[in-house]
């Protein structure tokens, strides 16, 4: 499971106009992975996770790799 901050849930509502947030991932970066976000209408051929906190669904292909992340978000 994926856990959202509180922070981070206010964000992506803020952020959604309405839409589920996605996230993915791609191959790329440091790690050979790269986080891909997105909003779920610009994806209507992937079968996305259960709502996490109604507001973000991850690609199932991603789940293996971020199951068990908190996401956060902090403004600098």
């Amino acid at each position: 499971m994926v856990t959202l901050t509180e922070r981070a849930r206010k964000y992506l509502e803020k952020v959604s106009n309405g839409d589920y947030i996605t996230l993915g991932i791609k191959g790329g970066g440091c790690s050979g992975l790269t986080y891909v976000w997105d909003f779920k209408k610009n994806w209507p051929d992937i079968k996305w996770s259960e709502p996490i906190d109604d507001v973000l669904v991850l690609d199932p292909r991603a789940e293996m790799y971020i199951i068990g992340s908190s996401i956060d978000y902090i403004e600098e």
